[in-house]
């Protein structure tokens, strides 16, 4: 048909800009604030929601039933009469169970748990510059107790003048002529303490500390200065710059400014505002697994994503003034320290990793009066607020970590140990023999460990639980003579010894325990891949 020229074609309206511009935008940008939970949920995780155990059962009944249905429906035709000398039943139901196995797999694969990798970690450790400043010799030890001043101790209100009479009493003052921190006992206990808990002269004490300033500033000049640094060596390490980290981890037991420590580091550095913060706060020196194990529960429901854990502790305002000596054997321990790991599922970062994360376990003995008050921060009978260390702790920590064991031991012992052990537990309940109970080999399971330097005894117990070698305990003694008790971060510091000694060996299995208040005893399992066996930090 001819077109019509004086026919006019009906004019449409054009979309606006606007129009095109909400077309094309797809998602919030990860700069946004807001944080769109389907969006950000993982493959693993979106599938799990709508495949769960009823309802693919339901659906294979489904299938199933309709599969049948038709069949017969099929069949009662001459064509089905035909076909059925062929014995089509039989193939469509060999093709029909293959379609079902490759479903299961496919369930399987898409629903497993995402594999968690250390991508890289570092350490804070100052610069030979200021070493010095830093530096925590004996004699520097020394000569803070004997210069501390009265005045210094942070102590609750209504104390302040049952301190000074106390100090009169003791008819001690400092150089200075002021009214001393420390009797000439409390000195002479924690110099005998120094000398013999296995700590050397190399450790560190922040710069307030020494200039008896023990204040807000100066703790949390004492924070950036050890996060600050940890972190800028381990982005220089893995070429990461801050935007590329999704998920943010700090644990510092016993300074929680506010805001918090993670909300430093996201100011300091600039991160993205949907990024995930957590700020764990009282968790005590065992809580670098326990940040492992909560970057490895989001890791595993949010694909293609990078956690930055941050173990450290803080000093400045946590020195003890006092006389109490349950509460002084702090003082000689605790030097500055800190950690920076970074921990990825991306499949692209996997080729560089050095470490996968077998297993985490946690064990928790709080419900007890005597575990829950091992360690206490609480204030001595002057107001002044230290932590004070029970007697029962060493009892409190050998159950603890024996509890840990039997939760960890049917995960990583091998089978030859598993039935071991599980004879020696027949023939003591069943046979009703006599004997010690068998404790397993867990040199089998472990080439590496990372004990937590809670001090000399505390290793020499660990030692002599597990039969360890002088050889197998030198990270974590060598650790507390060259950096002190580090608190959390220790165990990095531990595996960073190691690394150094060039004793890693892909394949290899490291164990990483710590304990604390609470009381915890917390263990990490890495198993190491050919990029630990480089030289390490």
């Amino acid at each position: 048909r001819p077109a019509d020229p004086n026919r006019r074609c009906p004019t449409l309206p054009l979309p606006s800009q606007d129009t095109l511009f909400l077309k094309r935008q797809k998602s919030p940008s990860p700069d946004m604030g807001t944080v769109d939970s389907s969006s950000e949920l993982s493959l693993p995780g979106r599938v799990s929601r709508v495949f769960t155990p009823a309802s693919t059962l339901m659906l294979f009944a489904l299938i199933s039933a309709v599969f049948y249905a038709e069949r017969r429906a099929f069949f009662r035709n001459e064509l089905g009469a035909l076909v059925s000398s062929l014995d089509l039943e039989g193939f469509l139901a060999f093709h029909f169970t293959v379609l079902a196995a490759f479903a299961a797999l496919l369930y399987w694969y898409l629903t497993r748990p995402l594999a968690v990798y250390v991508l890289d970690y570092d350490l804070w450790q100052p610069k030979r510059e200021e070493e010095s400043k830093y530096a925590c010799t004996r004699e520097r030890f020394k000569a803070l107790l004997e210069n501390a001043r009265e005045t210094t101790a942070i102590r609750a209100p209504g104390f302040d003048r049952a301190r000074t009479v106390q100090s009169a009493l003791n008819k001690r003052l400092t150089p200075d002529g002021e009214p001393a921190a420390f009797t000439q006992e409390s000195i002479d206990f924690q110099m005998r303490i120094f000398e013999r808990n296995g700590v050397g002269d190399f450790g560190y004490f922040p710069e307030m500390l020494w200039a008896q300033s023990p204040n807000m500033a100066g703790a949390r000049d004492e924070a950036e200065t050890v996060m600050f640094g940890a972190i800028d060596n381990v982005l220089l390490k893995t070429k990461l710059t801050p935007k590329d980290i999704d998920i943010l981890i700090v644990n510092c037991s016993l300074f929680n400014p506010t805001p918090s420590l993670a909300s430093m580091i996201v100011h300091k550095y600039g991160m993205n505002s949907s990024i995930r913060s957590f700020n764990l706060g009282g968790m005590g020196c065992g809580a670098a697994p326990i940040a492992v194990d909560l970057a490895r529960d989001l890791l595993q429901s949010h694909a293609g994503k990078r956690a930055l854990l941050i173990s450290t502790e803080n000093i400045t305002q946590n020195f003890y003034f006092g006389q109490d000596r349950g509460m002084l054997l702090p003082n000689t321990l605790f030097r500055m320290g800190c950690s920076a790991t970074v921990l990825t599922n991306k499949r692209s970062d996997v080729w560089r990793c050095k470490y996968k994360l077998l297993h985490t376990v946690r064990t928790h003995l709080g419900g007890r009066p005597e575990g829950y008050r091992a360690i206490f921060e609480e204030e001595d009978s002057e107001g002044i607020r230290g932590g004070r260390l029970s007697k029962e702790l060493g009892k409190v920590a050998g159950e603890a970590i024996l509890k840990n064991l039997q939760s960890l031991g049917p995960k990583a012992l091998p089978v030859s140990e598993k039935l071991r052990y599980a004879w020696n537990m027949f023939c003591r309940r069943v046979l009703g023999k006599k004997g010690p109970a068998y404790v397993p080999n867990f040199k089998k399971a472990f080439q590496h460990f990372c004990i937590h330097t809670g001090g000399r005894g505390v290793i020499d117990k660990m030692e002599k639980t597990l039969s360890l070698t002088p050889g197998e305990v030198e990270p974590s003694r060598a650790t507390l003579y060259r950096w002190g008790n580090t608190s959390s971060s220790s165990v990095w510091y531990e595996l960073a010894f190691i690394e150094k000694k060039r004793r890693i060996r892909a394949g290899q299995r490291v164990w990483q325990i710590g304990f604390g208040s609470g009381f915890k005893c917390n263990s990490a399992v890495w198993e190491a891949l050919p990029a630990a066996e480089r030289v390490g930090v």
